[in-house]
C-alpha cells in the first residue's frame, strides 16, 4: 500500500514540489499531536475526578493536611501549555526532521496512526477503526492496538457511569467490527497488487522470517545479527511475541489500577 501511495505522489507532483507535500503532512501531524495531547490531559483530569468521587483518595483527604495539590486538574496542569510543548517536541525532533527531509513514507504512517488516536479520543469509534485497519495493513504490529482501543472505550463507559451489560459482548462487537474493516483494507491491497499474493510474504511473513535486514542499521539489526546461529529461529519468534503479549499485559494491568 505504501509503495502505491508513494508512486501516486511521485506521479502527481514533480520532484521539486513533492518535498512540500511531506512538509504539509508533517505540519498536519504536529496539529494532531497538539489535539491528542489536549484530549489526553482532559481525560486524565476526568479520571482523577472520578477516582476522587469514588473514594480512591479518601485516606489522603482524611489526613491532617487536606490539600488538593496532588490531584491532576486543568488549573495545575494547563492543557494548552503542555499540548504546545508536545507539538514543539514533535516538530523539532531530529529524527522527525530527518524523515521529513528524506521524504520517507514514515510520515504517512504517523499521520494514519495519529488519525486513529484522534478519532478514538473524540469518540468516533468507526473512523478510528478504519485508520487502525489501514495502519495494521501497513505495519502488522498495529494489530495489538485494538486492545487499548477497546479498553479505552470501556473506560469511557465507566466514567460516564454507563452500565456495561456484558464485557464479552463489548469486546466481541468491537473486535468483529475491526476484523471486518481489516479484511476490507486487505482486499483493497490485494486489488492494488492485481490479486498477486506475493506482497503477503514480502510484508507480513517477512516480520517472522526476517530473511534480510540490510540496510537497516537499527537496534533490531544489531540484536538479531549478534545471535548465535542455533538460537536465531528462537529469537525471530520471540521478538514479535514479546511485542504482542508484553504490551497488552502491561496495558491491561495499568487500566485495572487506574479504574480501581
Amino acid at each position: 500500500m505504501m509503495i502505491n501511495i508513494y508512486h501516486y505522489l511521485i506521479q502527481l507532483f514533480t520532484n521539486k514540489h513533492i518535498i512540500y507535500v511531506f512538509i504539509l503532512i508533517d505540519c498536519l501531524n504536529s496539529i494532531l499531536v497538539y489535539k491528542i495531547s489536549y484530549k489526553i490531559i482532559q481525560f486524565n483530569c476526568i479520571m482523577e475526578n472520578f477516582n476522587k468521587t469514588n473514594g480512591k483518595y479518601a485516606r489522603l483527604f482524611e489526613s491532617k493536611e487536606k490539600k488538593d495539590d496532588f490531584l491532576l486538574t486543568e488549573k495545575n496542569f494547563k492543557p494548552i501549555f503542555w499540548s504546545l510543548f508536545a507539538m514543539v517536541c514533535y516538530l523539532f525532533n531530529p529524527l522527525n526532521l530527518a524523515c521529513c527531509m528524506s521524504q520517507t513514507t514514515v510520515l504517512i504512517q504517523h499521520f494514519v496512526l495519529l488519525m486513529w488516536l484522534n478519532f478514538l479520543l473524540n469518540g468516533k469509534i468507526f473512523m478510528s477503526y478504519i485508520f487502525l485497519a489501514i495502519h495494521a495493513n501497513i505495519a502488522v504490529y498495529s494489530l495489538v492496538l485494538i486492545v487499548p482501543s477497546i479498553s479505552f472505550i470501556r473506560q469511557k463507559k465507566i466514567f460516564k457511569r454507563k452500565q456495561i451489560k456484558s464485557e464479552f459482548n463489548l469486546v466481541g462487537k468491537h473486535a468483529t467490527a475491526f476484523v471486518l474493516l481489516f479484511a476490507c483494507v486487505f482486499m483493497f491491497n490485494l486489488y492494488l497488487e492485481n490479486f498477486n499474493t506475493r506482497f503477503i510474504d514480502c510484508t507480513y511473513l517477512f516480520i517472522l522470517k526476517v530473511r534480510d535486514l540490510v540496510p537497516n542499521m537499527g537496534l533490531f539489526w544489531y540484536f538479531l545479527t549478534e545471535m548465535f546461529d542455533h538460537f536465531i529461529t528462537f529469537f525471530y519468534l520471540c521478538v514479535p511475541i514479546e511485542r504482542l503479549f508484553i504490551f497488552n499485559t502491561t496495558h491491561t494491568e495499568t487500566e485495572e489500577r487506574a479504574t480501581g
